[in-house]
């Protein structure tokens, strides 16, 4: 049978409280003993998560202050909706809803050479050679540029609203494509200006105009509508 042993139950008095006072202290100081390590240990880890975070964040900003400096375009005063690049990646030109087309250096970054348009600018594309800019605008506007001397060649007659997306066919660029929010993609025989198919959409509009890498295939994409066709000659 197990006996259980009463502990006696000690009344303090004044002097009594003193010395539990004093056992109180040497008992902290022993506890202190026991967890100052750890205490000690777990402040080189936060001094060592610190510098961690230091070291990241400096070596974070010297790689931003490596990184190549984007050069900033300003020239255009209103909203630009079209891009394109020469194929020779050394010019970069610019349209945009001031009626203007803008032709960018790209080494240098500077304006080069200014276009006046008829109206906002929707759409760019160069030719194939270079040789050629092709530009979309509001109320059917399409014209051909002279990319050298900034001369208009001609123009296309045949939408009726905005031009969204133009396109030359790969791989001599003979025939241009465009599309508008007519509804329809016409394609256009380059140098004589005539129209030689159209296509109706079925999505009401369309949006922008592609040809495949061999100039097979043209394809239209309108709202949630891609229409696709082939194109011979």
């Amino acid at each position: 049978m197990r006996k259980f042993v009463q502990k006696p139950f000690t009344f303090f008095s004044s002097g009594n409280r003193s010395a539990m006072r004093h056992e109180s202290i040497f008992g902290s100081l022993g506890l202190l003993l026991r967890i100052g390590p750890r205490f000690l240990v777990a402040r080189r880890r936060v001094r060592l998560f610190a510098f961690i975070l230091i070291a990241m964040a400096i070596s974070q900003s010297v790689a931003f202050a490596q990184r190549p400096e984007l050069v900033v375009q300003t020239g255009h005063s209103q909203v630009v909706y079209a891009v394109a690049f020469s194929p020779d990646g050394k010019k970069l030109v610019t349209g945009g809803f001031d009626s203007t087309i803008k032709f960018w250096d790209v080494g240098a970054g500077e304006e080069i050479r200014t276009l006046n348009g008829p109206g906002p600018v929707d759409s760019i594309a160069f030719s194939p050679n270079g040789k050629f800019l092709v530009s979309g605008g509001e109320d059917g506007a399409i014209i051909l540029w002279n990319a050298e001397t900034g001369e208009e060649v001609r123009r296309f007659s045949g939408h009726c609203k905005n031009v969204k997306s133009v396109a030359f066919r790969p791989p001599g660029g003979e025939f241009l494509a465009t599309g508008s929010e007519d509804g329809k993609v016409e394609l256009w025989q380059v140098n004589t200006g005539e129209r030689v198919r159209t296509i109706s959409a079925r999505s009401g509009r369309i949006e922008c105009v592609a040809f495949s890498p061999d100039g097979k295939l043209l394809s239209g994409a309108g709202f949630g509508v891609v229409h696709r066709s082939c194109c011979r000659g």
